[in-house]
């Protein structure tokens, strides 16, 4: 298990919430707990606290926003994440954190100063993987494209 020290230096086990309404829950906090981490699914309101980063898992972006506001998400995640909470959306999540999503669909959290588009590498019969480059991560990381958004424009703040 690898050691997560905080700012003073004090060794520390991060909390990271994983958005449990669809998607590969299971894979992320299996990742996550192999990191020293302690993933908590996050199903309700209740869910975010305490928890010190989110992950918005990929699955399908029109069904996760209406999940969002069946369980009474939305209001809550919009709120934490603005006020500085690390969030990383994956696929279907990027979709979710988007300013702006190609071809006028609205996005659900409207957070991240990002314009995509939806299924940009075609249908799932289209998936690939391909090794690319990431900044700040030493040599190739193997990236699977499954129906997989893609990041037309970032705005300011961005990179």
């Amino acid at each position: 298990m690898m050691e997560i020290r905080n700012i003073n230096g004090n060794s520390t086990r991060p909390t990271i919430g994983i958005l449990g309404l669809q998607g590969a829950v299971e894979a992320h906090a299996d990742m996550f707990a192999a990191c020293g981490a302690a993933p908590r699914v996050v199903l309700r309101p209740a869910d975010l606290e305490g928890i010190d980063a989110l992950v918005i898992p990929g699955g399908e972006s029109t069904t996760q926003k209406k999940l969002l506001d069946f369980n009474q998400l939305a209001s809550g995640l919009v709120q934490r994440i603005a006020a500085g909470l690390p969030v990383l959306g994956t696929c279907a999540g990027l979709v979710m954190l988007a300013r702006e999503v190609e071809g006028g669909t609205a996005s659900k959290l409207n957070l991240m100063n990002i314009k995509v588009r939806r299924n940009a590498y075609g249908s799932q019969l289209d998936s690939f993987e391909a090794y690319i480059d990431i900044k700040g991560i030493s040599g190739k990381f193997l990236a699977i494209m499954i129906r997989a958004p893609y990041i037309i424009s970032v705005g300011e703040g961005v990179e």
